[in-house]
Order: structure tokens, then sequence, then C-alpha cells
């Protein structure tokens, strides 16, 4: 199975939050809630991504009516993305505003975030945090025949403050893009309540959920999470809103064996393009053995296995780098 996950935000309008709120992010490095908490009116956001260059980003987030497109600059071996209002647009103490940059991976050495006010910075830069509520697609503890099973989770990774979420969901049977992710969404027109009201997340805490893809060479399950403060054990401001996509198509799967001339055996599979395979080998369906890789632009590859000229049975299956 091949999932690719995309995170956005869905509040994309200032939202007013509460001050005595401690937490100024919500959501993932590539999209994410930010609450302007340096009490002071702001109209640029910069962020500073260590030991990288602009190159290796894969995108920004570009969606956000008070900002735009931000700037994306090489300072000395660090990318600088730096976002500036529109005329006359800024971003008043307490309010949230909505900013992503989209990388591989994570920085090892981090991501410095400072709000600014015309060319000034207003405060220090601050190291970017870890996720504090994340939604993560892996695959479930129990496949369907397909492989084509989905298991959600919703996890609180902040180590002293509990949150509330609420999840709604909504699929479509195409490929999720980040223009797909925004106010007038699905999810936000048409979806259904995963939960009836905000679950409690402790420090630690995981909500999941399982699904199984539908019948459709593609297949797609959006998530939108609204996440609450705690208000004395009871759901109490919102603080953010982001959003998730989990897209799915078919597994990679044999077509069949033949044997050539010469006697060795050929498998032919179908497969997603662009997408790293090893090629597993069994005499018994029982012990697996990598004999090859395979990589290829297109959504059919083959095998000829040159070991296997003298082996009267030869089982091929190919599992995902």
């Amino acid at each position: 199975m091949r999932t690719k996950i995309y995170f956005a935000a869905l509040g994309l309008a200032a939202l007013t939050v509460a001050t005595a709120s401690a937490v100024s992010v919500v959501g993932a490095l590539s999209n994410f809630d930010l609450n302007n908490d340096t009490g002071q009116t702001c109209n640029e956001f910069e962020l500073i991504i260590s030991n990288t260059v602009p190159s290796q980003l894969y995108g920004t987030w570009n969606y956000n009516p008070h900002y735009g497109t931000p700037e994306v600059t090489d300072i000395g071996g660090h990318t600088r993305v730096h976002y500036t209002a529109h005329t006359n647009t800024v971003t008043p103490p307490n309010t949230i505003e909505h900013f992503g940059a989209i990388l591989p991976a994570f920085p090892t050495n981090g991501v410095l975030y400072t709000w600014m006010n015309n060319g000034s910075y207003v405060g220090t830069g601050r190291q970017f945090p870890a996720p504090i509520v994340t939604i993560v697609t892996t695959p479930p503890t129990v496949a369907n025949p397909e492989g084509r099973g989905r298991h959600r989770e919703v996890r609180n990774n902040d180590r002293t403050n509990t949150f509330w979420v609420q999840r709604i969901t909504v699929r479509t049977n195409r490929l999720v893009t980040l223009d797909d992710l925004m106010t007038n969404n699905p999810v936000v027109m048409s979806g259904t309540n995963v939960d009836d009201r905000p679950k409690r997340l402790r420090p630690g805490d995981r909500l999941s959920d399982d699904d199984n893809a539908g019948p459709d060479e593609n297949d797609s399950v959006m998530t939108s999470l609204q996440v609450f403060a705690d208000n004395n054990g009871r759901s109490g401001n919102l603080i953010g809103n982001f959003m998730s996509a989990a897209h799915t198509v078919r597994h990679a799967r044999g077509q069949g064996v033949h044997r050539e001339a010469d006697g060795r055996h050929t498998a032919d599979f179908t497969v997603e393009p662009g997408t790293n395979y090893v090629v597993q080998a069994s005499e018994d369906m029982i012990h697996w053995t990598n004999v090859a890789t395979i990589s290829t632009n297109r959504p059919d590859a083959h095998f000829t296995d040159d070991n296997s000229t003298n082996r009267p049975s030869r089982y091929y299956r190919l599992q995902q780098q």
C-alpha cells in the first residue's frame, strides 16, 4: 500500500484566542496555525530552517489570504521563508494566522520562527515545537486482502497539557491536493462527524480508528481536526485547526510468472510509478529472501530471476521500500 499524507489548516481567517493559552503552534511545519502571542501588531513572519537549501523544500503554504506567497532565500546554508502581509493587512495580538514550509523530513537542527513588523523583529526567534497534536496514518493491525486498510491516530504529544479534539472526515475517489484543503473544502461543506462532541486527550493519549479504502483505484480520506484548550476538565477555547488527507492507491500486485526459453523465471508486477520496491523470492511462501530491487516510472515492472533455472518452484512478491 502506498499512502501519502498532506497537512493543512482549516481556519485561514484570523481567529481570536485566549491570551492565557500557552499554546502558540497547532499543526505540523508543513501547515500550521500560529497564535500571535507577542502582544504587538505584526505584518511579517519568518521561518529560518537550519542546514537546508531552498531546493530541498517541496513548497510553502501559499493560501493565507492575509499574507500570500512567501519569499524563499538561501542565507548561508540555511533557508529563510519570509511572509509579508498584503497592503493594509495586519495580525493583531492574540489572533491566528496560517503558514507552512513543506519538507521531506523535519530538520535535525530545528527551525526558528519570529514575528516581525515593518521589517523589524518582534521579540526573539523561537524553536518551532514538535506538533502538540498530530494526525498519523499507518497500516492497520489487520489489513484487508489487498492491504488497503488505513489506521488513523490523533496523538497528544505534549507532556504537560491536556487538549480536546473533534474530528470530521470525508472520502473522495481521487488524489487530494493542498488546493482542496481550504475553508470551502468538502470537509467543511459535507463532512461526517467522527466524534459527537470534543474528546479529551491527556498527555500521551491517542484516539484511533480504522477504515478500508474503497474499490476505486484512487481513494482519499480527509480528516479535519479542531483543537481546544482544556478549561478545568472541559473543552475550552478553540486554539487551532488543521487537516490531513490520507491517499491510498492499489497495492502493488503480481500479474504472473512465466519461464523463459533458457529456464529462468520472469515475474510481472503492477506497481506505483516512481516507487522503489524490493523483490522477494521463496520456495515455500514461508521463508523469503531479497533478490532484487525495482524502480520504474511505469505502472508495470518485470524481474527475471537468474538463479531460478534449476528450481522446480519459485514464488515472488514485492515489498515497498
